[in-house]
């Protein structure tokens, strides 16, 4: 190996460096200065599903439903995107696709142990809006029965027995 291949290797482990520290330092810099705008989000939806939390079982596995994209609309979006330009509404629909997820997640840990599952056909499903006010007649057609709605957009739903 001659020593300009070894510069060239140099120069780019500083720049991998340089890259991360100024990352690391920028995030950093943001937890300083804004720490309350990462912890206010996060625990204030978490916050949301305090009153659900004793209506459910201990343990075992509840179905979720959001107004968030279905999984039919992400497919759709994911096939959209390969092989072609995107357009702002697929990079919406790409963006909306993290945020459900994220949503989930959330939910998800504010209910642990209890597991959601993206499914109606449970006794159980919780209902995570991004309205305080979903319409709630939308769900009642599809079998469900609103069982309490807290306001902040988290309802509880059970199945309608045949």
């Amino acid at each position: 190996m001659n020593n300009r291949s070894f510069s060239r290797i140099q120069l780019a482990v500083i720049a991998i460096i340089v890259c991360a520290l100024f990352v690391n330092i920028f995030w950093l810099f943001e937890c300083i200065f804004f720490p309350e705008r990462i912890s206010e989000d996060i625990s204030g939806e978490i916050n949301r599903f305090i009153t659900v939390r004793p209506l459910l079982p201990g343990r075992g596995i509840v179905g979720y439903i959001s107004d968030d994209l279905t999984a039919e609309e992400i497919e759709r979006a994911k096939e959209e995107i390969a092989g072609t330009e995107v357009t702002k509404e697929i990079a919406r629909t790409k963006i909306n696709e993290e945020i459900s997820t994220i949503r989930i997640y959330i939910a998800q840990y504010a209910l642990s142990p209890v597991i959601l599952v993206r499914s109606l056909h449970y006794p159980l499903i919780v209902g995570n809006f991004r309205h305080s006010n979903p319409d709630l007649d939308i769900y009642r057609k599809q079998g469900l029965i609103p069982v309490r709605d807290f306001g902040n957009g988290v309802v509880l739903f059970k199945r309608e027995s045949k």
